[in-house]
């Protein structure tokens, strides 16, 4: 799998949805990187492929005014978060499919400390960058 690519385009101008973004991207990347670095299972290359989708779908977002940041991160963690709850613990885990990587666990860490972050107000006024 190919690492997802960080584009100017993706910024929106609203912190409250660019600092998730950035982070979101450098968590996966950190992920994907420890992948190519350890056997993983087939599971855990589907959950990887499933998050990758959805960072995309979010960095792509863009938003009008700081309502509508709150609301594009609020549906994006939500997803995120589903899809965590779906798939961790993997299916392989335990089985003869599992590799012992490590990887998933790692996955549930990082993200669920991403979703609580994303979750959180800002501590700073919003402020609009992109004026």
């Amino acid at each position: 799998m190919r690492h997802l690519r960080w584009k100017r385009n993706y910024f929106s101008g609203f912190t409250s949805l660019d600092h998730p973004k950035q982070a979101l991207y450098e968590d996966l990347q950190a992920l994907q990187t420890e992948m190519e670095h350890k056997e993983h299972c087939q599971d855990m290359q589907d959950l990887m492929a499933e998050l990758h989708g959805q960072a995309r779908s979010l960095f792509e977002e863009k938003a009008g005014n700081r309502e509508q940041a709150e609301a594009v991160m609020y549906e994006h963690t939500a997803e995120i978060a589903q899809t965590l709850d779906q798939h961790l613990p993997l299916a392989a885990l335990d089985t003869p499919a599992c590799r012992d990587c490590a990887i998933c666990e790692h996955t549930g860490e990082l993200l669920g400390e991403w979703l609580e972050q994303s979750a959180s107000p800002p501590d700073e006024e919003e402020k609009d960058v992109a004026a």
